[in-house]
Parts: C-alpha cells; structure tokens; sequence
C-alpha cells in the first residue's frame, strides 16, 4: 500500500508518494541519496530505520494500491494549499452535480413535429433554380421556393 505525505523542506511543503512503511508516528524515513525516487515505487521495500534520514511529514491520504493512483491523487492534491481549500473545491463541484441532475427534461419532440409540418408546406411548393455568378465567374446553382 502508498500513502501520499507532506514535508516541509526549506520552508516549502512538498508531497510525495511513499510505501506505508515508510511512515511511522508522522516521522518518514528516507534512503540515503536519489535512491529512494525509485525505490519508493515498490510497496515491499522495507525501511532501514537506523540508516535512512528521519523528516517531519504529515500523511494526507493513504491506502493507496498501486503507486499510479497514489500518483495521480498527488497530483490532484498539489493544486491546493490547504485541506480547506480541497474540501471548498469538492463541496463546490458537488453542488454543481446536483444542480445539474435537479435540472428538468424538456421534451423536444413537439419542435420535431412543428418543424416536419414547415418542412413538408416549404417541399410542396415549386421551387426555381437561379444562378448566381461569383466574381471569379464560377457559376453557382441555388434553389428558391
């Protein structure tokens, strides 16, 4: 399982995906070097708690499958600032749901039926064909009733 944590590195907050088992009592532990951009894409490595740095973090989401969903909620995440600023978004995208599905029918079909009967008096009257010649000479045939 992934869980998605929040650090704050020279004063800026940063998230990032991690195995679960890297966190412990909001301390999360690092590899040495880039080697944890890699291996923190495999849920089965094991922190070394005596060799790996200790940071600060604050887990935001967790139980998390695969790395991919992990990232992709990551990413969702980083447009906000705050929870607060996430829970305005969802609860003003959730509004907008149900204003959509209180919306009523219209049934169009009566505008069909209209537009048959004009169609049907404008198909019955004898129509002419004119031609039209465009600047450039090049004939144009268009019918008028």
């Amino acid at each position: 399982m992934f869980i998605i944590v929040e650090t704050i590195e020279d004063g800026e907050k940063n998230l990032c995906v991690v195995p679960e088992s890297w966190e412990k009592n909001e301390i999360l532990y690092w590899p040495p070097g880039r080697k944890g951009l890699n291996l923190r894409r495999d849920d089965s490595v094991l922190p070394d708690f005596n060799n790996w740095s200790k940071q600060k973090c604050i887990v935001k989401r967790k139980n998390f499958v695969t790395f991919q969903a992990a990232i992709k909620a990551e990413k969702f995440l980083s447009r906000f600032d705050d929870t607060e600023d996430e829970e305005s978004y969802l609860a003003q995208n959730s509004s907008k749901q149900t204003q959509c599905s209180q919306k009523k029918n219209i049934d169009f079909n009566n505008l069909m039926a209209e537009n048959n009967i004009i169609n049907n008096i404008i198909d019955t009257e004898p129509t002419k064909n004119v031609e039209i010649n465009q600047s450039d000479n090049i004939p144009i045939s268009v019918q008028i009733p």
